[in-house]
């Protein structure tokens, strides 16, 4: 991938920087995968950024902010190092600490189905609205697992602490497959009915990372 392809992903995504908040102003590496914000200094790197044909989907944390950014940030800054989050985690991080490790925690580690979002009808077929949420949910990184005539299951993988893992596979590896085991994935159900008003859908997540992709989704269908 180009450095300029690089660049304008970063733009695209992120037209302010995702830590400092300051206007997009990136340098690229050499290597086109990691980016700099030029304003705090902070690195950002993506297995995205490796292939042209792909999208911004997860970003990594390459190295913390060294200005511009409350110092007590920092620590917690980085425990998220090398670790791919969700762009859309990145597009509503928290820059207050507390608030920052309480919306991680929940990112990381809610494993039970949060309220569903409300039904919405649409003016398409319900295999029209299967076939937009398979393009939808495999084009941000999901998988279809499950499927029936009127539900579908899409998966984002598991939730996985890098470090975490990495140290239990080294000094205990018993650990380090349990912690694999027990790790949360962001899941997405899909249900959808028809009705005489026309096509209901409705999603069910079990992480705020995913709800974010459903209602994203949901908003992108076409309205009666």
């Amino acid at each position: 991938m180009s450095e300029e392809h690089t660049r304008q992903l970063m733009v695209k995504y992120f037209p302010k920087c995702p830590i400092c908040k300051s206007e997009a102003n990136y340098s690229v590496s050499p290597s086109n995968v990691v980016v700099q914000c030029n304003s705090c200094k902070a690195k950002f790197s993506s297995e995205d950024f490796k292939d042209p044909r792909k999208d911004l989907i997860h970003l990594s944390l390459f190295s913390p902010p060294s200005t511009l950014i409350n110092e007590s940030l920092i620590s917690t800054l980085k425990l998220m190092q090398n670790e791919p989050y969700h762009f859309h985690f990145w597009q509503n991080m928290k820059l207050n600490k507390t608030e920052l490790e309480q919306q991680l925690a929940e990112y990381r580690g809610e494993s039970q189905p949060l309220p569903p979002l409300p039904r919405t009808l649409f003016g398409l077929s319900k295999e029209s609205v299967a076939q937009r949420a398979v393009q939808y949910m495999t084009a941000r990184g999901y998988r279809l697992i499950s499927r029936t005539e009127s539900v579908l299951v899409f998966e984002d993988g598991k939730d996985l602490n890098v470090v975490i893992l990495i140290l239990g596979i080294l000094f205990l590896l018993l650990g380090a497959i349990i912690y694999y085991l027990v790790s949360t994935k962001h899941t997405i159900t899909v249900t959808i009915s028809q009705t005489d008003k026309g096509t209901e859908v409705q999603c069910t997540t079990n992480t705020t990372g995913a709800m974010q992709i459903a209602n994203d989704f949901l908003q992108s269908l076409p309205k009666t």
